[in-house]
């Protein structure tokens, strides 16, 4: 492993409990785990810090009606762009301005949802070869089954003449 002098080995692990603080090499071991814990938490501090961001505009949305990800997709078709952290912040310390910010939210997943159903009436989906041939399947199935309708309503007639 790569070498720290004996004297940072030590100071960083003043405070271990037990010989872990004090017998260099037992502290070598103990100061390099704990130096690999700082780093990989201070990446979860980053993803948690998010999370209860996220958390706290969800709430402040669904308290006016917009579920958390419809309320970020009409900020985006407003063209607002407040992070999670300012929206968490005002969520919880300004709920009369949030409301404004949720009323323009849910106007942006108006629109939003509006122009969805426009390009969907200008473009419909194509329909792909294999349920095509199904559908053509179907359809010729359904006539066959009233071509041999019609000639058994047919025999039938004849029969009773």
């Amino acid at each position: 492993m790569g070498g720290m002098a004996k004297d940072k080995i030590l100071e960083l692990s003043k405070g271990f409990r037990g010989r872990r603080g004090n017998c260099v090499n037992i502290a070598r071991r103990a100061v390099e785990k704990a130096l690999q814990y700082a780093y990989r938490d201070r990446r979860v501090k980053k993803r948690e810090l998010r999370s209860s961001w996220i958390l706290a505009v969800n709430a402040g949305g669904r308290e006016h009606g917009v579920k958390y990800s419809e309320f970020i997709w009409g900020l985006n078709a407003q063209n607002i762009t407040l992070n999670r952290k300012v929206l968490s912040e005002i969520a919880q310390t300004e709920p009369y301005s949030f409301k404004v910010v949720a009323g323009l939210a849910q106007k942006g997943v108006e629109q939003m949802k509006k122009a969805q159903e426009e390009y969907a009436k200008s473009h419909p989906r194509p329909i792909s070869p294999i349920l095509l041939l199904k559908q053509r399947a179907d359809a010729d199935l359904v006539a066959i089954t009233a071509a041999k309708a019609e000639k058994a309503r047919a025999a039938k007639l004849a029969e009773e003449q």
